[in-house]
């Protein structure tokens, strides 16, 4: 396996760090990492090839890549592969079948499918699957009368004849079934079409009759709307119409024995489609004339239903029922309603409102899983939709074709109510449940790319017609203009209309948004405050920065735009991009993904702009900013015009390019172990009127380096006011870029005129500027690179010849210099009480003292008894170590007791003293003397006698850091 990560800071790409196959385990992991080197170098050659993001296309651990999981180097192998996308279906497929022919399939299935993968049971079902898939082809080869054995001709035919099979968005194993049934009825078919024409018609059973066929499936004498039916092609039925005795849906009927009531119209012959026509008795199955041939079975449905006319007496038509279908002499088909009055006749001459469609989603291939037409009612009124008709015309052709106007919803099965400022919503019958649709037609009948779609109201007048796709030449009409967008943005996207405007151009009055149908139950008001942003055009805008010596600020200048309106939907967004083609439109009109940009924040910006004015005024705006989201130093803005209540609804005012300070993009790392990184101003000598042998000492009290590019020492001449002066920043003479502390060390500050301190003429580390002088009642702060105080210490008066220094320990100005700690840094901090005056005593960098990071022992005492001698109380003292968490809270101290002998006792022989003796703890608080005093300890109940001796008492004090144990000092008596 090898494992990847992202680098940081802004770097693109994929560093390796871990590289082993686990499973083979044949190869070392030097090898190992090799392979996967050479493995990703290739993946890069084939990604920049088809000029992809490497980040953006899958891989798996071991380098399969796409859909056969190729590993790079087997792709780059094939010189047929070189412009072939490993990502895409259809070149994986072609990389497939190469690889096979180049396996020798041909000579060996099993050995060149085993060189793909050589899992057996894999094996078997490839071949299981590919003798599955010849049968489709080789029915489909004979269904359409190719050529023998020709699979190009049956693969061309699978693909144009079942493309309501082989939608993308399907799994194979469905398409794969779908063509299965397709086939086989098709297939079913033509045999009983060939059964029948080699079968003599003029038997005795038909009487050499003339015989006149019936076509229950033929589209051009059926009332049945399924004109998308992917049954039969056009082709196939004109065959069949041109030969009535191939078609297997065809039933014959003798004309001469049909024994019509006198008072049927001669030219009517009756099939009620309620009854059951065709009955067999067990006697009729047995006779040897029975048998499932096509024609005797016609035969025997022509006498039965020779017996329902001889049954029914009709006297005129007026009493033949709805259920009934009616043909002539010439075998033409007429139903009941043609002699019925038309049911929409009322509605013809009535008066609609325009109706409009306000929404379309469309499948890509013809899929109906996610299609359907909103209509929206802009008027006041409830219309009836009683009698309109929904109706479309497909692609064209041909630049100079007319294609066939089919109807999706017929007059007579359109129904419906839609309330004013409301929608109706139509879909395909696969999703109404789905998309709880008002109404639906066919799943047969689906839309597609470039078609046109018309609303009609039952007078015939169009009320609304959208044409739209990603082709102008094949529209057929449009109103205007089509609206046109390549065809993959209508992927996840639905056709809208603008607020519900209507100017009768579909190109202004659509755009693409993600897909969002409402029926009958929604209603929604157009919104008054509206404005298409893309119409906004303006120019003006202009970004750059501005410095001081403590602080820079952005400023932004840009136009207003000049609108109608005070509406608070609308915003300003300022994006900011290392690269300038990162504000352009994609194919489908759409920005960028704004999270893949910097913004305001990423500056150290919390501020909002302000909402737009739109008076056509100039607005100027500054902001502080205090760092650079990455080590780049140029950027590009764009200002960009927003609609709150719609994302996609924008317009980019204008970009403009801005280079921002060095020292404010330098990505800075903070070398430590700890996440808490203190340094701490550890003395300071100010001489009142005069700067000369000033100067500022820090210490670094960690165990670990310190990086201080970033940082700022600044100077506050008033500690109740906000203004102060900058003494060292990255933008001053003196910069703590580059400086890193040691741990344990010093760094040793003055200004211009100090540049050896005291008679041992110590040498300055750092100098700043002359006019930073120190004086009364100043206040010191140090700041980390993320501007955080890290430090900070005031004072109201000085004293010449001496300096403010911080205390090695939390002990008086005397104890704090015991020979003991001489050697100590100066590492105590507390909010007060802190420092102490004394002689100066500088420290530079050469300099390096230890403060400690673990208790340190002070003292144990034993109290005794004046009259008996016994023991009366224990007192234990420590110097808590220097930790700098800034929640003391954090810590705790535990003490236990044990008599063990040992020079080492054991866990186990150590209980909690709070069982023996009654004591406090004090709480934490680090680089302090810390003492526990001890009475009434119950040594009986340790075992021990009166008068033992006191060296028998071991004592361990425990620290915690919550719940966890971080140090711990057995403290034991020594006489």
């Amino acid at each position: 396996m090898c494992y990847y990560t992202s680098e940081k800071n802004g770097i693109d790409g994929k560093k390796l760090t871990k590289c082993y196959n686990s499973t083979k385990k044949e190869l070392t992991l030097d090898l190992r990492e090799q392979w996967c080197e050479i493995q990703y170098q290739t993946l890069e050659k084939i990604v920049i090839r088809l000029k992809l993001d490497i980040n953006k296309v899958p891989f798996s651990s071991d380098f399969g890549i796409g859909y056969t999981q190729f590993q790079p180097t087997t792709w780059e192998s094939y010189p047929e592969l070189k412009n072939k996308n490993p990502w895409n279906l259809e070149d994986s497929i072609y990389a497939a079948a190469i690889k096979l022919l180049k396996d020798g399939i041909h000579n060996n299935e099993r050995l060149a499918i085993g060189r793909y993968n050589g899992d057996p049971e894999y094996i078997k079902k490839f071949i299981e699957s590919r003798q599955e898939w010849d049968g489709i082809i080789s029915d489909t080869i004979f269904v359409f009368d190719c050529r023998e054995n020709d699979f190009s001709c049956g693969l061309a035919k699978l693909k144009a004849e079942y493309d309501d099979c082989t939608e993308n968005n399907r799994p194979i194993r469905e398409k794969k079934e779908c063509i299965k049934k397709k086939v086989a009825l098709l297939k079913q078919n033509k045999i009983l079409a060939l059964e029948n024409k080699k079968t003599n018609l003029s038997n005795s059973n038909i009487n050499n009759s003339k015989l006149t066929a019936l076509s229950l499936g033929n589209k051009e004498n059926s009332n049945s709307e399924k004109t998308d039916s992917k049954i039969n092609t056009p082709k196939q039925n004109e065959s069949l119409s041109n030969k009535t005795e191939e078609n297997p849906f065809s039933y014959y009927f003798e004309e001469t024995r049909i024994n019509r009531n006198p008072s049927t119209p001669s030219n009517l012959k009756k099939i009620k489609k309620s009854e059951k026509h065709l009955t067999t008795s067990k006697d009729q199955l047995n006779q040897p004339s029975f048998n499932l041939s096509l024609t005797s079975t016609l035969a025997l449905l022509n006498q039965e239903l020779n017996k329902k006319f001889e049954e029914n007496n009709f006297s005129n038509t007026n009493n033949l029922d709805d259920g009934s279908f009616y043909f002539n002499n010439n075998n033409q088909i007429l139903n009941n309603s043609q002699n019925k009055k038309d049911v929409c006749e009322d509605y013809k001459n009535k008066n609609y409102p325009k109706i409009i469609i306000s929404e379309i989603k469309f499948g890509l291939r013809g899929e109906t899983e996610d299609e359907y037409i909103e209509l929206y009612n802009p008027n006041e009124e409830e219309i009836d939709l009683t009698c309109w008709q929904l109706e479309k015309y497909g692609a064209k052709e041909k630049p100079t074709s007319t294609p066939e106007l089919k109807t999706l919803i017929p007059s007579s099965k359109f129904v419906g109510k839609i309330k004013p400022y409301s929608f109706f919503l139509i879909t395909s019958s696969s999703t109404k449940e789905k998309y709880q649709g008002d109404l639906s037609y066919p799943e047969s009948y689906y839309i597609s790319n470039n078609n046109v779609i018309i609303l009609r109201k039952p007078n015939g007048e169009i009320s609304d017609l959208v044409g739209y796709g990603d082709n102008f030449e094949k529209i057929f009409q449009s109103e205007n203009s089509p609206f046109i967008s390549p065809l993959t943005c209508y992927s996840n996207r639905s056709i809208q209309r603008k607020n519900f405007q209507d100017s009768d151009n579909n190109s202004k009055d659509f755009w693409l948004r993600k897909f969002s149908p409402s029926n009958s139950l929604v209603s929604q008001s157009p919104r008054t405050d509206f404005f298409d942003l893309s119409e906004i055009t303006s120019n003006y805008f202009f970004i750059f920065v501005t410095s001081t010596e403590e602080k820079d600020y952005l400023t932004l200048e840009f136009h207003e735009p000049l609108l109608n309106t005070t509406s608070t939907n609308y915003t300003y967004n300022i994006f900011f991009s290392t690269t300038s083609d990162s504000f352009l439109k994609d194919n489908c009109g759409f920005y960028f993904s704004e999270s893949s940009l910097f913004t305001l924040k990423d500056f150290g910006i919390e501020d909002n702009l302000p909402s737009p004015k739109f008076d056509n005024s100039t607005t100027t705006l500054t902001f502080s900013i205090n760092k650079c989201p990455t080590t780049s130093t140029k950027y590009y803005a764009g200002l960009f015009l927003s609609d709150l209540l719609d994302e996609d609804n924008k317009v980019l005012i204008s970009t403009s390019s801005i280079e921002f300070p060095d020292y404010l993009c330098d990505k800075q790392i903070i070398s430590t172990s700890t996440s808490n990184v203190k340094i701490l101003i550890s003395e300071v000598r100010v001489i009142e009127g005069s700067n000369e042998g000033e100067f500022i000492e820090l210490y670094n009290p960690n165990t670990s380096t310190v990086d201080l590019s970033g940082w700022k020492l600044i100077r506050y001449p008033d500690p109740e006011k906000d203004s102060f002066k900058t003494i060292v920043s990255d933008r001053t003479k003196a910069k703590f870029k580059g400086i890193i502390m040691q741990p344990f060390g010093y760094l040793l500050l003055s200004n211009t005129s100090t540049l050896f301190i005291n008679e041992e003429q110590i040498k300055v580390d750092l100098i700043y500027a002359e006019s930073h002088d120190l004086a009364k009642k100043d206040r010191l702060v140090l700041l980390n690179n993320n501007g955080e105080m890290i430090d900070e210490f005031f004072w109201d008066d000085v004293s010449g010849e001496k300096s403010y220094t911080r205390k090695k320990i939390n002990l008086t100005n005397e104890e704090n210099y015991f020979l003991e700690f001489t050697d100590w840094g100066n590492g105590y901090d507390d909010i007060n009480n802190d420092f102490i005056l004394v002689n100066p005593n500088p420290e530079n960098s050469s300099i390096t003292k230890e403060v400690p990071k673990e208790i340190y022992p002070f003292d144990i005492k034993f109290s005794t008894k004046e009259e008996s001698g016994s023991l009366e109380k224990i007192t234990i003292s420590w110097i808590s170590p220097a930790f700098y968490d800034s929640d003391k809270n954090n810590y705790s101290y535990k003490i236990l007791i044990s008599t063990s002998t040992e020079e080492n006792p054991s866990k186990e022989s150590f209980y909690p003293l709070e069982n023996f003796a009654t004591f406090d703890l004090p709480p934490f608080k680090l680089l302090s003397l810390q003492e526990i005093t001890i009475d009434n300890l119950d040594y009986k109940a340790l075992g021990l006698e009166d008068n033992f001796e006191f060296s028998l008492l071991v004592f361990k004090l425990e620290l915690y850091k919550n719940e966890d144990k971080i140090n711990e000092f057995i403290f034991r008596y020594i006489q």
